[in-house]
């Protein structure tokens, strides 16, 4: 009987990926890492996205207990509870919050007669401008531009009405949103380390206190972050309204709390403010003046976009200004007026969090420390 021809073996993988470069192997093997991280950030953007009505709240609330935490543990060892203290933080945060908004809103009302009067000239002086300067248009002209722009209104007063509804149903999820987040920030502020501490609790014992001590640096570096950013708020609202305070606008009050409170606003607080400003210097002073804050607001917003912003957050973050400018713009890409704002504390908190797990040369232990930084 003739002996069966031999058939060849299989070549084992080892030897087949001697045949692929190796830097396609190393190539091949990043690629479907990368793939794998690339869906679960997909997916994580994705529930984060659906559930935004809560995540921004507890965001906020967090960036705000961050700084607070510090005056909480200031009452506590003066004798306070920590049901007290978290109180007397919040309220006073509140307090201080409808104060600068009803000092603006006080100093604009006793005003309002003078404003109009201002508007009604100014309103002239535009139609006169119109009339007589370069434009050459003639009163029939003008009004003319008047009635059309009166029909205008009137044929779209159904879809006015449907945005007025749209901004009505938006006021309304911001007021759930800002309870929600007082709430939150209640309960962060009066038990926050040890919600922290239940959290860890998730992870293997031999890694807890790992976890504790980065995610403590992480803290630590948010709430310098936050406190930075009042900071830079505050100066970009005194020079601003220092420039109208110069100019002699009645309403520099205003433009200073306006400008001091949308400056936690990336991007969108920024224009916000240099509009409300450029519009009462139109209104109180006139082209000239007008002209002038507007040079005053793009110089201040300068030096505290590019220079005072970065470099500030760049030392409480640890973070190159450079980077901190593109994590703004990434996060408005990704995110919108919301990203933008969390940009650059999820980025400070995340260098932190995994230089903290570098750093940690303790042993493995099943018990947490209770001391440290209050998370709160």
């Amino acid at each position: 009987m003739a002996p069966r021809p031999a058939v060849p073996k299989a070549e084992e993988p080892q030897n087949i990926l001697r045949h692929v470069p190796v830097p396609l192997q190393v190539s091949a093997a990043w690629a479907w890492r990368l793939i794998v991280v690339g869906i679960v950030l997909v997916a994580l953007f994705t529930i984060v996205a659906r559930l935004s009505a809560l995540v921004v709240p507890i965001a906020v609330a967090l960036l705000i207990a961050a700084p607070l935490g510090s005056v909480v543990g200031w009452l506590t060892r003066h004798k306070f509870s920590r049901t007290w203290a978290a109180t007397t933080a919040l309220l006073s945060l509140v307090v201080a919050i409808l104060g600068l908004v009803t000092l603006a809103g006080t100093t604009v009302i006793s005003g309002i007669d003078n404003l109009k009067q201002q508007a009604s000239d100014g309103l002239h002086t535009l139609i006169d401008w119109m009339s007589s300067g370069p434009l050459n248009l003639s009163a029939d002209q003008i009004q003319s531009y008047l009635d059309k722009a009166g029909q205008t209104l009137r044929e779209n007063s159904s879809g006015i009405a449907a945005r007025a509804l749209s901004v009505g149903s938006t006021v309304g999820l911001l007021t759930a949103g800002a309870i929600l987040a007082l709430f939150c920030l209640f309960f962060f502020l009066r038990d926050g380390r040890q919600i922290w501490l239940d959290l860890v609790q998730v992870f293997p014992p031999s890694a807890r206190t790992q976890i504790d001590f980065a995610g403590t640096a992480a803290w630590e570096t948010l709430s310098r972050y936050t406190r930075t950013s009042t900071v830079a708020a505050l100066v970009g609202a005194a020079g601003i309204g220092l420039g109208a305070w110069i100019l002699r606008l009645d309403l520099w009050v205003p433009i200073f709390i306006v400008v001091f409170l949308t400056s936690f606003i990336p991007l969108v607080g920024a224009t916000f403010s240099a509009v409300v400003a450029v519009l009462v210097a139109v209104v109180e002073g006139g082209w000239v003046k007008a002209v002038i804050m507007l040079g005053i607001v793009l110089v201040v917003h300068l030096v505290v976009g590019n220079v005072l912003y970065p470099w500030l957050f760049g030392k409480a973050a640890s973070v190159h200004p450079i980077v901190i400018l593109l994590a703004i713009g990434v996060g408005g890409i990704v995110g919108g007026l919301v990203g933008a704002l969390l940009g650059v504390p999820i980025l400070a908190a995340t260098k932190a969090f995994v230089e903290g797990l570098r750093k940690t040369g303790v042993g493995p232990t099943t018990e947490l420390p209770i001391s440290g930084v209050n998370a709160s």
